[in-house]
């Protein structure tokens, strides 16, 4: 599959392209724009971390050591992780409000929270990332989204990895998770 197909992998390109346009800061864009362009020679490999919350977070190295050994051709790696951001009492849980054009009142304010604690360890590694609020996040509230009725924003924070960080990315969790 290439970038330049019709399907799934180009509507991908075009939102996370979009979210960059409204979100990332000039590095990141620039970066993005050039790995996801289709002429790029560049193997390009999308992970999106949406381990189950009652898998224990023990469970992620063995599982990142079985893909990485599988996807040693790609020379980066797009992230996509759920965090979570306070965000100000009037503002709308389901619009979107871009972090530059937004008003004080209206942006999501206070540091991100990690869903998972393994993507906190993988955050040094990044050669660069950008933070993005969902366009029409409203879903029911349920045990995986227990910030559902508070007041904070679900996100995604977009990692690109280079493939030499990769095995990095495998120890870091493993070392921190280490059962003595």
């Amino acid at each position: 599959m290439t970038l330049d197909d019709k399907g799934t992998v180009k509507q991908i390109r075009d939102y996370l392209l979009g979210k960059s346009e409204r979100f990332a800061d000039a590095k990141a864009k620039q970066t993005l724009a050039r790995l996801l362009d289709p002429k790029s020679d560049k193997h390009v490999g999308l992970l999106i971390n949406e381990r189950f919350v009652n898998m224990p977070p023990h469970t992620v190295p063995p599982l990142l050591r079985l893909l990485f050994e599988e996807m040693e051709a790609v020379s980066k790696y797009l992230l996509l992780s759920p965090v979570y951001r306070p965000v100000r009492p009037s503002e709308d849980a389901v619009g979107e409000v871009p972090n530059s054009a937004a008003s004080d009142k209206d942006k999501a304010v206070g540091i991100s929270c990690y869903y998972r604690a393994e993507d906190k360890l993988i955050e040094p590694l990044v050669d660069s990332m950008f933070e993005y609020q969902l366009t029409r996040y409203k879903r029911q509230s349920d045990s995986r989204d227990i910030f559902s009725d508070s007041e904070l924003r679900t996100c995604r924070r977009c990692f690109i990895i280079h493939h030499t960080k990769l095995w990095q990315i495998y120890y870091r969790p493993e070392q921190a998770l280490k059962i003595e």
